[in-house]
């Protein structure tokens, strides 16, 4: 082999090397990320389970209209 060819190949490895430490990094921001939407997702689930039990608790179900 070359000394050119060598040094692409290297040159080729290096920059695939730097790419996968890249995405990898993002991957792992990424999935941080997604860790904390969950979290928000489910204590929003748990506020509007909450308010939906307020509401039910607070609606009287053979209540009049008021023009009555």
């Amino acid at each position: 082999m070359t000394d050119s060819r060598l040094e692409t190949i290297e040159s080729k490895l290096a920059f695939q090397e730097l790419t996968t430490l890249q995405l990898s990094d993002t991957l792992h921001q990424q999935q941080k990320q997604i860790d904390h939407l969950e979290l928000l997702c489910q204590q929003l689930i748990g506020r509007v389970q909450e308010m939906a039990d307020t509401v039910k608790a607070d609606t009287v179900i053979d209540e009049k209209p008021p023009h009555y």
